[in-house]
């Protein structure tokens, strides 16, 4: 499945997120490409991340990367800044996640790609945006 990844309105933010996926030995042999939107035929600013999740195993390393992500933005700030929010969608549904436990990040993109092979919402399914 291939999952979207937003930083909304801080592109830098996004920037680094690829960074980091791309190092994190969790991570780095997920499939990524960041990708930017034209607007008026010209391109912007890069605005989503794309990352191809073959398995649940592939899941399990994305929640890991995107924990250490939000940890590593908190200790930067001095555990007192502002929280780096991401948006998962796949399917047009979006997950919005500011943090929280490995497994807490797992449950939810497991939600998400049960939404893609089921019509039912997944009872664990995180807050929609």
């Amino acid at each position: 499945m291939e999952i979207q990844i937003a930083v909304p309105s801080d592109s830098p933010a996004l920037i680094e997120l690829h960074s980091h996926l791309r190092r994190h030995p969790a991570s780095k042999r997920i499939p990524l490409r960041l990708n930017a939107r034209q607007t008026g035929g010209q391109m912007s600013a890069f605005d989503v991340l794309n990352a191809v999740l073959t398995n649940g195993a592939a899941y399990g390393s994305l929640a890991v990367s995107l924990a250490a992500f939000f940890e590593g933005r908190r200790a930067r700030a001095g555990g007192g800044g502002t929280p780096t929010s991401v948006t998962l969608m796949l399917n047009g549904t979006p997950v919005t996640v500011s943090g929280g436990s490995v497994e807490d990040i797992e449950r939810l993109i497991h939600s998400l790609a049960e939404g893609e092979t089921s019509a039912e919402p997944a009872p664990d399914a995180g807050e929609p945006s």
